[in-house]
């Protein structure tokens, strides 16, 4: 027997008290030589076409593990993350690959190799080299700048950042996005934002267009709006993710300013390990890597940190990181010790929704602390620091009388938010404001007044017909209440006015719809027709690879056989 033969024999079976067959797994450089398929049905999922740069994700069936002492490969591909219940991994060449991974039970009575072969279909706009292709539904319309913007212009802004020795002051917006309305809305305009950033060039990047990717990858954008202030060669300085009011904006953007001379990678430059670095340092270092997802980095950096909203911090990193590994006793554990530091925070309402929901032991007892909890935050003049509003605090408040099952309060509570996103719509420089009524229509139709809801979704799908988020949130919330039939005419609008990734959001709707209408053949067809038409950038840093997999689970459920 070959030598690695032996060791990964010897490797699995300290895995295994009571092994039965140990995985003969591949060696880095050897090719797969393995039947067909075998012992697939280990998987919850094991797709045989895929796209050539598309991210696959492999979970065990229930009672099941990866060994991750063994061998683990899609063909040629190394796993991007493995632990015990995932692993991911992307395949960016067309062709066939032959996929090998070990699974153990979890009462450690045998492990086995699974062995299938899989087809990677180079996509529309596919390129060899990696670079980014061209999405295929350009956008049908330009976004209404803001006054003192570039819009979707990174090059000119680069450009004009180095010529005047200014800072980047970058907006990644999606036009479908309230939260990114509200800041450009209500805190852009603003005398004190423009005089606070005077000193840096701003710029709004579209998320949803081709043009966006590269910074997108190089910022590891998770979510919308992320505001990132940088030096005109790229380096982050700081980044804000969310709606603020102006003053946090402001504040916050003084702060990043300050911070000119040291953006994070100077930081890492002199401080490659936490040991040394001083307490400042360490907690701007450990949140660059979690607002980039980057846990057990951002966790090294943070862990033990004395800073209140550092030590916070580091318990959600390690709560990420426990998730991530399938240990749920730990990620309760991290919530309730979350509950028990912090019981001031404005979180502590949602942790005490997680207690609930999980039936931990003395989750009830936190209720009324945390109704009393967001009653002080609705007088709370720091408030705006948290990155919440007054409707926000009361759409926490009907989250919770939800989880407590009062479900006549929860409609109440959400009333309330609806009448607050009123009151702000009317101080919009709009005729018709887009962030705060999206907010309110969503918020009447939770509150079950879905008559207002709809008029003024029809008001918003009308005043901007030839948008992709107005159409696709009223289909949305359409297809919520049944009403198929309208939720689909709203729905194709959405479509026909959507590109990026947007584009992918539409017609995954679109399926959704038609297979809850009984028509799994038209969902299927339109499933397989955006799957043909889909563009997959490389980089796993953008959110694309996160819409296809919604829509391959899709797929899943319309073509599984009805009883």
């Amino acid at each position: 027997m070959q030598k690695w033969k032996i060791l990964a024999v010897l490797t699995l079976a300290a895995g295994c008290s009571k092994q039965q067959e140990a995985p003969q797994a591949t060696p880095p450089d050897a090719p797969v030589v393995a039947p067909a398929a075998m012992n697939v049905d280990l998987l919850k999922s094991a797709p045989t076409d895929v796209l050539a740069n598309e991210v696959l994700n492999y979970e065990p069936i229930a009672g099941h593990h990866f060994e991750v002492k063994a061998p683990q490969r899609c063909g040629e591909f190394k796993p991007s993350e493995l632990t015990a219940r995932g692993v991911t991994c992307q395949v960016t060449a067309p062709g066939s690959h032959k996929i090998a991974l070990n699974i153990c039970d979890d009462a450690k009575t045998y492990c086995k190799p699974v062995r299938y072969e899989l087809t990677a279909t180079a996509p529309a706009g596919y390129v060899a080299d990696g670079s980014h292709p061209k999405v295929l539904q350009p956008p049908k319309h330009e976004h209404r700048a803001v006054d003192g913007f570039l819009v979707n212009q990174p090059d000119e802004a680069v450009a004009s950042a180095k010529k005047d020795g200014k800072l980047l002051f970058i907006h990644f917006y999606g036009i479908w996005c309230p939260p990114c309305n509200m800041l450009e809305e209500y805190v852009y305009p603003e005398k004190a934002f423009l005089d606070a950033t005077a000193g840096m060039v701003r710029v709004m990047i579209d998320a949803d267009s081709d043009l966006s990717w590269d910074w997108k990858a190089h910022f590891k954008i998770g979510g919308y709006p992320t505001v990132v202030i940088a030096t005109a060669d790229l380096q982050e300085i700081d980044r804000l993710v969310g709606s603020k009011p102006t003053a946090a904006v402001v504040k916050w953007a003084q702060q990043a300013d300050a911070h000119r001379a040291t953006p994070i990678e100077t930081l890492l430059a002199a401080h490659q390990e936490p040991a040394g670095a001083d307490a400042a340092a360490r907690k701007r270092i450990g949140e660059y890597y979690a607002a980039r997802r980057e846990w057990d980095d951002a966790a090294k950096w943070l862990d033990g940190h004395a800073d209140p909203a550092a030590a916070k911090l580091s318990i959600e990193v390690r709560q990420h990181i426990a998730k991530r590994e399938g240990d749920d006793v730990a990620a309760l554990a991290l919530t309730q010790q979350l509950v028990k530091q912090f019981p001031s925070d404005i979180s502590f309402s949602s942790w005490t929704e997680e207690l609930l929901e999980k039936k931990a032991p003395g989750a009830e007892d936190l209720v009324q602390p945390a109704f009393a909890n967001l009653e002080r935050w609705k007088t709370s003049p720091d408030l705006g620091d948290t990155g919440y509003g007054p409707a926000d605090v009361w759409w926490m408040q009907a989250d919770l009388h939800l989880a407590t099952g009062d479900k006549v309060a929860a409609s109440a509570a959400y009333l309330k938010a609806a009448q607050i996103n009123e009151e702000l719509a009317k101080s919009s420089n709009l005729t018709v404001a887009r962030g705060a009524n999206m907010e309110r229509a969503y918020a009447l139709h939770k509150a079950g007044e879905n008559e207002a809801a709809k008029a003024l979704y029809t008001e918003l799908a009308t005043t901007y017909a030839a948008e992709f988020s107005f159409n696709y949130n009223f289909a949305h919330v359409l297809n919520e209440l049944e009403e198929r039939d309208q939720a689909y005419e709203y729905v194709k609008k959405a479509e026909a006015h959507a590109y990026g990734d947007n584009w992918l959001r539409a017609v995954t709707l679109r399926a959704k719809i038609e297979h809850a209408m009984g028509n799994a053949d038209a969902a299927q067809a339109t499933i397989d027709g955006a799957l043909a038409q889909a563009v997959v950038p490389r980089s796993t840093d953008v959110r694309t690879h996160g819409y296809l997999k919604r829509l391959r689970s899709l797929r899943d459920k319309v073509t599984q056989p009805t009883n």
